[in-house]
């Protein structure tokens, strides 16, 4: 399933921020890396809750902790540590693209456009804030506008295998649409009345 890959993917960056980020809690972070790596995710929560006691700041140890509810499909959970990640620290990347996974996952692609928005007025050319743009416009069904953020996503160094993966998917999309749209303008300007040629 791609959003678990993705979830995945950004659980790996964080746990390996984890180790780096709190100075004098590196027992408690190996141990929630461990943890999660292990497959023991309500220890590794626990751990991370720990960690947050001692440090609320934690950035990181609170987006790992995000990223596991997430894993989870805990999504208000997942957003609520997320959110209080950007309240702080709005460039927080990591914190940006897992609140954009968690309202794509929850079903609120409009949510998740938004907040790759939000992103991109922070960093326009980021390519893994323009590919979940071109997921959110894909779950929103606007095929063309999905097609064209994609492109410059892979042009702009996104993951080669999610962009391509992506991209063509939705070209005979846009192109069926185009092919509606083409034939509808075709049908209204010879001044045909649809509903007199379906009588």
């Amino acid at each position: 399933c791609r959003s678990v890959t993705i979830f995945v993917s950004l659980l790996l960056l964080a746990a390996n921020g984890l180790l780096h980020a709190e100075p004098g809690a590196d027992d408690l972070a190996v141990a929630a890396r461990a943890a999660e790596a292990g497959g023991r995710r309500e220890e590794a929560k626990q751990l991370c809750e720990a960690l947050l006691q001692k440090n609320p700041n934690a950035h990181d140890v609170r987006v790992f902790l995000g990223l596991l509810h997430a894993r989870d499909r805990h999504w208000d959970a997942a957003r609520a540590e997320l959110r209080l990640v950007l309240k702080a620290k709005a460039d927080h990347r990591d914190a940006r693209l897992g609140l954009i996974d968690v309202e794509i996952g929850a079903g609120e692609p409009h949510e998740a456009l938004t907040e790759s928005e939000r992103g991109l007025a922070l960093s326009p050319r980021d390519p893994d804030l323009l590919l979940r743009k071109a997921r959110a416009l894909d779950k929103l069904r606007y095929s063309k506008e999905a097609l064209q953020i994609a492109r410059e996503a892979q042009r702009e160094g996104a993951d080669p295998v999610a962009s391509r993966r992506l991209i063509g998917r939705l070209e005979p999309l846009a192109l069926a649409n185009k092919i509606g749209i083409d034939l509808q303008h075709e049908w209204f300007d010879k001044g045909r009345e649809p509903w007199r040629e379906a009588s």
